[in-house]
């Protein structure tokens, strides 16, 4: 039977917290399984390791954990099958609500990835980096000048 990444990240997120790990380690699983699964619940696990009884959490590292994921990133660009997630990855930044990307960093990443030219929202988001902006909630009308200027 195959489980979805909500299964599985319901079942095995608050595992990782138990693993034979330093804390430091636990938590580097914890985001590289939220890098893999892309699930809340796998926030809401960490939350409640941070929380809890052993809590709290290294703060540098969890901390590390929840910005641009820069090496994770690196590290996926290596991949050139990875690269459109990475894309994804970006562009969900940049609108997040609690997104923060550095933008000279993203367009960094953004200028290494092998992508289609015409792949969808490509020049909006360089256009906006290039502008300087972190996140959409920051700079709401940067994103709609973008699609004006890049249609």
């Amino acid at each position: 039977m195959l489980l979805t990444a909500n299964q599985v990240a319901h079942s095995w997120a608050g595992d990782v917290f138990a693993e034979d790990l330093d804390t430091a380690d636990q938590v580097r699983l914890a985001f590289g399984l939220l890098d893999l699964l892309e699930e809340y619940w796998v926030t809401c696990e960490i939350r409640f390791a941070n929380e809890g009884p052993e809590g709290p959490l290294p703060a540098d590292v969890l901390w590390d954990g929840y910005r641009v994921k820069e090496p994770t990133y690196r590290t996926a660009m290596r991949l050139p099958a990875l690269h459109p997630a990475v894309f994804r990855g970006l562009l969900a930044s940049f609108h997040d609500v609690y997104g923060d990307l550095e933008p000279t960093a993203a367009l960094a990443v953004l200028g290494r990835l092998d992508l289609p030219t015409d792949t969808r929202h490509l020049a909006e988001l360089r256009h906006v980096l290039a502008a300087g902006h972190k996140n959409h909630h920051r700079s709401p009308r940067a994103w709609d000048d973008a699609v004006r200027s890049c249609s």
